[in-house]
Order: C-alpha cells, then structure tokens, then sequence
C-alpha cells in the first residue's frame, strides 16, 4: 500500500482542488488510471470492480477525493486559516437567499 501512496495517490491529490473544477472527465481519467494502478499493484482481476478496490484498501475514489479535499478547503477559509491570498477567490452570495433569515448564513 505504501507504494501506491508514495507514487500514485501523492500524484493524484496533488492540485485536485484547480483541475478538479474544470472538468469532470479530467477526474475521470484519473479514476481509471487509479483502477489500473490498484489493480496492477495488488495483481487483481481487470475486471474487479472498483467498489471492491475502495473498500479493500480504504482509498478514496478520484471524485471523492476531490469533494474531501475542498471541502477542507472551504472550511480553512470559513474558520480564516488559509492566507490572506485566498480571501480574494470566495464570496458570500447572499443573492441566492431573498430576504430570509437565513441569507448571510
């Protein structure tokens, strides 16, 4: 597991957050190279379903992976622990929320 660690998942997760908003296929992609690399790795059937690789090796899909980590993005900017750099890509749009109690949540 280590190996995949050390050469796939770092390659994978490194920068998810910019290219993961561009487009879904570009996920994708890289969900089927993961597939393979797993199944390689580990000598596995190709035709072993990917469902059974998450739950096996507890990884996380591409797409999961992405929605954890900016999720943890947006929550270092909501808690003000990112760098003030940041703080010029994210507003609150109250727009979405006609004068309810609830807008500038």
């Amino acid at each position: 597991m280590e190996i995949y660690y050390a050469y796939f998942h770092s390659k994978i997760n490194y920068g998810i957050e910019v290219y993961g908003v561009n487009a879904k296929k570009y996920l994708k992609r890289k969900e089927v190279l993961q597939h393979k690399a797993l199944k390689i790795l580990f000598d596995l059937d190709p035709l072993t379903t990917s469902l059974y690789l998450y739950k096996k090796y507890n990884v996380l899909s591409v797409i999961d992976q992405y929605t954890l980590n900016t999720a943890k993005l947006i929550h270092k900017y909501a808690n003000k622990r990112l760098p003030d750099l940041f703080h010029a890509y994210f507003c609150y749009n109250s727009t979405n929320y006609p004068n309810t109690r609830h807008r500038n949540n």
